[in-house]
C-alpha cells in the first residue's frame, strides 16, 4: 500500500478533507440528458469526474454495474478510468470484489489501469500489491485489519492503512451522483458532495 497511500498523502495535501466518489451508473438512474448518448455511461463519468475532481480524492468505479451494459460499459469503464487518471490528481479504485489472481492484467497499465482494486479474500493482498504496487482493500472480511473498503446501509468508505496509520476515506455514492436527473447533474452532484464533508 506504500505507493498508493503516498499518492494518497500528496493529494490531499491539496484537498481536504479527504473524500470521494463511487461511481456506479445504471441506466434507470441515469440523468434524462444523458440518455440521448448512444453510450450514456461514458459522458455520465466524464461530466461527474469534471464536476467533482477539484474535491474529490478517489473514485471508485463498480465493476458489475458497467459490466451489465456488456461490451459498450466495459469500454466506457475503461475510458472513464483513463480520463479520470489523466489529470494525475486522483486515484482510481476498481470494485469487484476480485475473487482471484486471474484480474492481475485487466488491472495493469495495458488495460484498466487502475490505482487500487477491491478483494474479497485477504489471501489476494499480496497478490495484487506484488503486482502493481496497487492499493488493496478488503471487503466483507471484518476481522480484517488491514485496508479495506466497508459497506453499510447508511456509508461506504475506504480505509486506508499504513505504517501504524488510518486514512478514512468517505464515498458520495447514489446520493451524490444521482443529486439531480437534470442538466444540472453534475452541479448538483458537486454541491451534494461538498454538503456530505460538511455533514
Amino acid at each position: 500500500m506504500t505507493i498508493f497511500s503516498s499518492r494518497l498523502r500528496t493529494i490531499l495535501a491539496n484537498k481536504t478533507p479527504a473524500r470521494g466518489i463511487w461511481l456506479s451508473p445504471r441506466l434507470a438512474a441515469l440523468p434524462l440528458p444523458i440518455l440521448r448518448y448512444d453510450d450514456p455511461f461514458l459522458p455520465f463519468g466524464k461530466d461527474s469526474i469534471s464536476a467533482t475532481r477539484d474535491l474529490a480524492c478517489v473514485y471508485v468505479f463498480d465493476l458489475a454495474a458497467y459490466m451489465a451494459l456488456g461490451a459498450p460499459g466495459v469500454v466506457a469503464l475503461e475510458r472513464t478510468i483513463h480520463y479520470a487518471n489523466a489529470g494525475g490528481d486522483v486515484l482510481t479504485v476498481l470494485h469487484g470484489p476480485l475473487a482471484s489472481a486471474c484480474y492481475l492484467t485487466a488491472c495493469g497499465e495495458t488495460a484498466f489501469a487502475v490505482a487500487g482494486v477491491t478483494v474479497s479474500d485477504p489471501a489476494l493482498v499480496d497478490v495484487y500489491a506484488a503486482q502493481h504496487e496497487a492499493g488493496v482493500f478488503v471487503v466483507g472480511v471484518p476481522e480484517w485489519g488491514g485496508s479495506r473498503l466497508v459497506i453499510t446501509g447508511e456509508a461506504t468508505q475506504l480505509t486506508v492503512v499504513a505504517q501504524d496509520q488510518q486514512i478514512v476515506i468517505p464515498l458520495g455514492g447514489d446520493a451524490v451522483v444521482y443529486a439531480s436527473r437534470g442538466e444540472d447533474f453534475a452541479l448538483a452532484a458537486r454541491a451534494r458532495l461538498l454538503e456530505m464533508s460538511d455533514d
